[in-house]
């Protein structure tokens, strides 16, 4: 319930936002009561399935930040932006060095 709720609600929160600036799509999509479901059931599709090229560092970050258990979350918002911080000044998957941008397309093409 509410009750149980703490800031690593928040936290979720941000994640959802950077899963859509990573996949241009929400992480659920329906009608309200689907969507509800979707979050009490399941995980959103990685990143990296829905957009080819979001750097491996960003989607881990994301998907920390919307894991279902928020035990397993950012315990602060500080210690995601640090992990951001981090992976801007050193992107070791390479893609900041390959152009890759939030704006730069890439959606795998629908079957």
């Amino acid at each position: 319930g509410a009750s149980d709720t703490d800031r690593r609600v928040d936290i979720w929160g941000l994640g959802l936002a950077l899963y859509e600036l990573l996949t241009y799509t929400p992480a659920f999509e329906g009608p309200l009561t689907k969507v509800l479901r979707l979050i009490a059931t399941v995980s959103p599709t990685p990143p990296r399935e829905v957009v080819w090229h979001v750097p491996e560092g960003l989607q881990r970050i994301c998907l920390k930040a919307i894991e279902r258990n928020p035990d397993h979350r950012y315990p602060r918002a500080a210690d995601m932006a640090d992990e951001l911080r981090a992976w801007i000044a050193d992107p070791t998957d390479g893609a900041a060095s390959k152009g890759w941008g939030i704006f730069g397309g890439g959606k795998k093409p629908k079957k």
